[in-house]
C-alpha cells in the first residue's frame, strides 16, 4: 500500500478557478485514479480514459464538494461510474471496490466506504504489484482535460441560455428555475481504432459509443483522443456529438451528401436548410458555422458536394464540375480537375475516364488517379494510398523522398472495401475476404509494414447460419 496524499487540493482555495483546481488535481492524483481501475481489472487505456473522463464529469460539482465535502469522494465515484461500476461490473464486489481505493488509490477508509458502500477492512489486498518496475507511471493529460472542461462549460452555458429565454415568454408563471440536468453520461467504451467509425447503427467514438441508426456520413473534428465527430443520416440532417455530449443537430443537407473535414476541428457540407443551398463551415470547438457561400438557385447546386476542405480552400463537385472556394472570398472559381481528396495542399485528383493505371505523383502536387481507383491522402499529404475497390493490393505513393514505409502484411486475397489514415498517421482499412461475408477492421503502420486485425463485422442469418457483409462507414 502507498502513503495517502499529504493533501487535498482546493479545499480551502474558495477564490480559484475550479478548471484550474481540476487540473491541479489531474496531475496529482492522475497515476492512483488509473492505477485503481487497472488493480481492479482494467486495461490501461480503458483506464485512462475513465479517468479522463471522471475529471470532466467531477467540474460542475466542484466548488460545492470543496466547501462541504471531499473532491476524493466525487472523482473516484465518478471513475467508477465512467468505468461501469457497479451495474456493467457486478462480479466486483463493493468491499473488494473499498480495500482497492484504500490500496491503490489513496483514499482514506471513510471516503473508500462512501463511495462503495463497502468496508476497506478485511483480508490483506493480493495487489497485481503495481509497485513494480513496470508499474504505470503516466503523465496526466492535462491539454486533454482542459479541452473536455471547456467543451463541458460552453455546453452548460449554452443550455443556461436556452433555459432563459424560454423562461422569458412566460408571462404570469413564477419559475424556479436550476441549471438543467446533463445528459446521463454514457459507459466508457474505449475504440481501439485510431479514429471513428460506424457499423450496425453504433457509432464508436474515442470513449464511448452510440446508438446512431441510418447515418450515412462520418467527418472527425479535431486531433487527440478528444475529438468530436459530425455526421449525417439518412433523412439529411446534420449532427455534432463527442465522448461528453449527445448529439446536437447542426443543419441539414442532401441525404447522403459529402461532409468535409480538417484536423483543426472545422467540418464543411453544403446545407439545404437554407432559402438557397450553401457551404457552410462549421467550428466543432465553438459550435457554430464561421464562414458561408451561397450558390446559385438551381439545381445543380442541390447535387454539389464538397470534396474536401484543406486549410483554406474548400473543393467543391457538382454536376457542372469541380471548383475553388477560398475562405473569405465572395465566389467559388472553377478547378480543372476532379478532386478526390486534399491535405497539406496536396490533392488527389482524378484522371479522365481513358486514363489507366494506379498513380501518378505530378510535379505540380498532384497524384492523378485513375477512374477506377479510390485513394486517400495521409495527414499532411505526405502518403496517398490508393486501391481499386473490393480487390486486393493497396498501392503507396510518397511526396519526394518521403516515402519511408515498407510492404504492408496484409492478408492474401484480402479486398480493399475501405481506407482512411488515422490523425497519428497509421492506415485504417476495411479488408474483406469474399463480397458476401464479413469484414475485418484493420490498422496498419506504415513505417513497420506490421497489420492487426482490431474488429470483424458482420451479420448472422439465422436461417441459413451464414455471415454477410455488414456496411462500414470510418471518418474522414
Amino acid at each position: 500500500m502507498r502513503s495517502a496524499p499529504e493533501h487535498v487540493l482546493g479545499r480551502h482555495e474558495p477564490h480559484r478557478d475550479p478548471e484550474e483546481d481540476v487540473e491541479s488535481y489531474a496531475v496529482a492524483r492522475w497515476v492512483d485514479a488509473v492505477r485503481t481501475l487497472v488493480e481492479l481489472g482494467a486495461g490501461v487505456e480503458e483506464a485512462e480514459v475513465a479517468a479522463r473522463t471522471a475529471l470532466t464529469r467531477s467540474w460542475r460539482a466542484w466548488k460545492r464538494e470543496q466547501r462541504v465535502g471531499d473532491v476524493d469522494v466525487l472523482v473516484f465515484g465518478e471513475l467508477l461510474r465512467a468505468w461501469g461500476w457497479p451495474h456493467a461490473r457486478p462480479q466486483v464486489g463493493a468491499d473488494q471496490v473499498a480495500r482497492v481505493l484504500v490500496a491503490e488509490g489513496r483514499l482514506s477508509d471513510h471516503a473508500a466506504q462512501s463511495v462503495t458502500g463497502g468496508s476497506p477492512d478485511g483480508a490483506p489486498l493480493e495487489t497485481r504489484g503495481l509497485d513494480g518496475p513496470g508499474a504505470y507511471r503516466g503523465a496526466a493529460p492535462i491539454a486533454e482535460v482542459r479541452d473536455d472542461l471547456r467543451r463541458r462549460r460552453r455546453r452548460t452555458a449554452s443550455l443556461l441560455t436556452v433555459a432563459t429565454a424560454v423562461t422569458a415568454v412566460v408571462v404570469g408563471l413564477v419559475l424556479v428555475l436550476t441549471a438543467p440536468t446533463p445528459p446521463e453520461p454514457r459507459p466508457v467504451v474505449v475504440n481501439r481504432l485510431p479514429l471513428a467509425w460506424w457499423s450496425q447503427d453504433t457509432l464508436h467514438l474515442a470513449g464511448s459509443e452510440l446508438s446512431v441508426p441510418g447515418l450515412v456520413e462520418l467527418a472527425q473534428v479535431g486531433r487527440g483522443a478528444s475529438y468530436a465527430v459530425v455526421f449525417g443520416d439518412e433523412r439529411g440532417r446534420v449532427f455534432q456529438v463527442d465522448d461528453l455530449s449527445d448529439p446536437v443537430r447542426v443543419g441539414s443537407t442532401e441525404p447522403g451528401s459529402a461532409i468535409g473535414a480538417a484536423p483543426d476541428g472545422r467540418a464543411a457540407w453544403v446545407d439545404v436548410s437554407e432559402p438557397v443551398p450553401t457551404v457552410v463551415v462549421w467550428d466543432a470547438a465553438a459550435q457554430e458555422v464561421v464562414h458561408r457561400l451561397r450558390l446559385s438557385d438551381d439545381a445543380s447546386s442541390r447535387e454539389t458536394d464538397v470534396a474536401a476542405l484543406d486549410g483554406d480552400a474548400v473543393y467543391l463537385s457538382s454536376p457542372n464540375g469541380t471548383s475553388r472556394w477560398v475562405l473569405g472570398e465572395a465566389t467559388a472559381r472553377p478547378f480543372p480537375d476532379r478532386v478526390v481528396d486534399a491535405s497539406g495542399g496536396v490533392l488527389v485528383v482524378a484522371m479522365p475516364p481513358a486514363g489507366t493505371g494506379g498513380s501518378v505523383l505530378t510535379s505540380s502536387g498532384r497524384f492523378r488517379v485513375a477512374a477506377d481507383h479510390q485513394a486517400t491522402l495521409s495527414p499532411g499529404g505526405l502518403i496517398a494510398a490508393t486501391w481499386v475497390p473490393d480487390e486486393p493490393g493497396l498501392a503507396l505513393n510518397g511526396v519526394g523522398a518521403t516515402l519511408t514505409t515498407v510492404p504492408l502484411r496484409l492478408p492474401q486475397r484480402a479486398g480493399i472495401v475501405e481506407a482512411r489514415f488515422a490523425p497519428n498517421g497509421d492506415l485504417v482499412l476495411v479488408l474483406s475476404r469474399r463480397i458476401d461475408g464479413p469484414v475485418t477492421l484493420t490498422t496498419c503502420v506504415l513505417q513497420t509494414g506490421s497489420c492487426e486485425e482490431v474488429y470483424e463485422v458482420g451479420s448472422v442469418d439465422s436461417a441459413s447460419q451464414t455471415t454477410s457483409r455488414a456496411p462500414v462507414v470510418l471518418a474522414h
